[in-house]
Parts: structure tokens; sequence; C-alpha cells
């Protein structure tokens, strides 16, 4: 049997085009911090595609270190997150012949390594491998093989080993190798529209019947636009929420002259609230929790224009005439013509 570790919508929509395309049931490990995961969870239980799907109470799994000495933080962290994890655990692993796992340094994921249990690594996001280093601000050298970070944590069994270098990940789905910023040795690749693409129109509607619930998603070609944002705040490329909210205000207000009927569809890590904004230039407002991808199995759904800053979120779309990358200069000729 084979269990997938799920911990956002996208693991899911991924997880779930698999057991279609493979006409396999799987069992499903969710985590209860996905945001209404208790109605997503009804969903997926009504497309027939999972023997069982088990919560997992992410809330309450988290792990905290008392400690501010670095070095005791990180000889006992292993103790710690093994405790952490199995308070709230209800399910045991070594039932299943396959664990597949997105993100191996979350919680969950080191549990695994702690209990040296091999797990299959796929990609957090689409492209994650090409710029992960980002958003979670880690060194090269926690995730180069020949780094001395590397070869102190293997010799001294400190830290973890994530991002697929760990022993216990046995290999690494990716969307496309190229450009990625791992070692190659384990890693193989599914690209992610062949993978949707191979669905038949039955598929399709299924997957986006179980995403896009009560969602008014519907466009046409000719002076419509599709905005993606990005949680800029979170990670720390503008000062605040509010200069993010201006800066994605100024895209809507300058397409709005120009006469472009615009949907707003906010990241799922964004949490700036854009409902002023939509109401204040009559815009579509997309769930941020439904992912992306879906757009693509809704035919009616067509944009002559996608934009974002810097998201490739939009490389994705197939009923789009024009893609627009707007780039950090346009943030710094906001700020420079509001200074």
């Amino acid at each position: 049997m084979k269990l997938y570790i799920c911990l956002t919508y996208y693991h899911t929509l991924i997880t779930l085009i698999k057991a279609i395309l493979n006409k396999k049931q799987y069992d499903m490990f969710l985590a209860n911090d996905i945001p209404d995961y208790e109605n997503l969870k009804k969903r997926l239980d009504n497309t027939g595609y999972f023997n069982k799907i088990i919560v997992y109470d992410a809330l309450h799994a988290q792990i905290r270190y008392p400690h501010t000495n670095r070095l005791i933080r990180i000889l006992v962290q292993r103790k710690r997150n093994i405790k952490s994890v199995e308070r709230v655990l209800n399910i045991d692993f070594h039932e299943y012949d396959e664990i597949y796992l997105y993100h191996d340094f979350s919680e969950i994921g080191k549990y695994l390594m702690d209990k040296k249990i091999p797990f299959h690594l796929l990609e957090d996001a689409l492209d994650y491998f090409k710029y992960f280093d980002k958003y979670y601000k880690v060194e090269q050298g926690m995730f180069a093989p020949h780094s001395w970070q590397m070869f102190l944590k293997k010799y001294l069994h400190i830290g973890y080993l994530s991002w697929g270098q760990s022993p216990y990940a046995v290999d690494i789905e990716v969307n496309r190798k190229e450009g990625i910023k791992i070692p190659l040795d384990k890693v193989f690749e599914v690209p992610r529209k062949e993978l949707f693409d191979m669905l038949d129109n039955t598929g399709k509607c299924l997957v986006y019947n179980t995403y896009a619930v009560g969602e008014s998603v519907e466009s046409d070609y000719g002076k419509s636009m599709i905005l993606f944002t990005q949680p800029l705040a979170k990670d720390k490329f503008v000062s605040s929420e509010e200069e993010q909210y201006q800066i994605f205000e100024l895209l809507v207000q300058n397409y709005k002259n120009l006469g472009y009927a615009i949907t707003v569809k906010p990241h799922p890590r964004d949490i700036v609230d854009y409902t002023g904004l939509v109401k204040k230039y009559n815009c579509i407002l997309i769930d941020k929790n439904i992912p992306s991808e879906i757009l693509n199995f809704n035919p009616e759904a067509k944009y002559d224009i996608a934009i974002s800053i810097t998201s490739t979120a939009i490389e994705f779309l197939e009923y789009v005439k024009e893609r627009k990358y707007m780039g950090f200069e346009f943030i710094e000729g906001y700020r420079k013509k509001n200074s």
C-alpha cells in the first residue's frame, strides 16, 4: 500500500491526479493546518480514489526548542522532534510499502528520518528546487553534497539532511532537472504538464470540481487580465504588508485604466486581504487555496494577459495569450515614485 503525506492543497492535487491516472486507491496523511481541511477531506473522500484519509494534527506537532544555546538545541532536537510528533501520531508508517513525501524539512519529514523510514520525495511545488533556497533562506552549503556543512552533519550525525539529501530519501521526483540546485544522482523527471495532459475529460472534470467549489473564474480573451500575487512582505522583498497591498493595487489600477476586466489569484502563502481592492476595482477574486493549475481544466477561464512579479505560476496557464513578469524593478519603481 502507498501512503502520500500531504501538507498543502498542491500536494493533494498532485496525489489525486496520480491516483486517477494509475487507477489506484491510495492512503493519504492530511495535515490539519491546511485551510478548511475538513471540507477538503470530504471532497477528496468523495472522489473514490482514497482508501482512507488520515488527519494528522500538525497544529500540535510543532517542535519547540526552549534552550537558547545552539549546541544544546542541536543535541536534543532529534529526541524532541520524535516526542513532539509521536504525541499526536495516529498512524504506523511501517504498515506501508512506499511512502511519498513532498516536503522533507517538515516535522513529519524529520520524523521519518529520525526513525530511519525510507521515503520517496516529490517537489513541494512546481520547479521548487530551482528557488527553494531563496524562500527558506538556506546557504548552499546546507544542500551541496561536498560542502563542509554537509560533511560535519554526516560525520557528527547532527541536524537533518533535507531537500532530498538524506540517505532515507530513496529518489526525488521533479518537474524538470534543468536548473535545479540539488545533486542529480537520485533525481528523475515527471513533467507536470504531461501529467495533467494525460487526464481525460472525465478526470479533469473530477479534479476541477474537487477544488473549484462555488468559484466564479470564467473570463474570456480580450481585455481580461489575471494577476498572481506573491507573499512579498513575508519573503522580505518589501517592508510591510501595506506596501505589498499598494504594489498590487497599482498593477490593478493601471490595467483597469486600460479597460481590462481583472481577476486576482492570491498566492497560497499570501496572508494579505485583497477584498477591499477587489470591491474598489470590481475584480474577481479566486480563493488563494485553489491550485492555479486547475484553471486549465476550465476552458471558459481565458485571459488576454497573465501578470506576476516573479511567480512562475503564470507559465502553467494554457488559456492565456500573453505572460508578463513585472520583476523586482517594478517594486523599485514604485518605491522611487512614492519616496
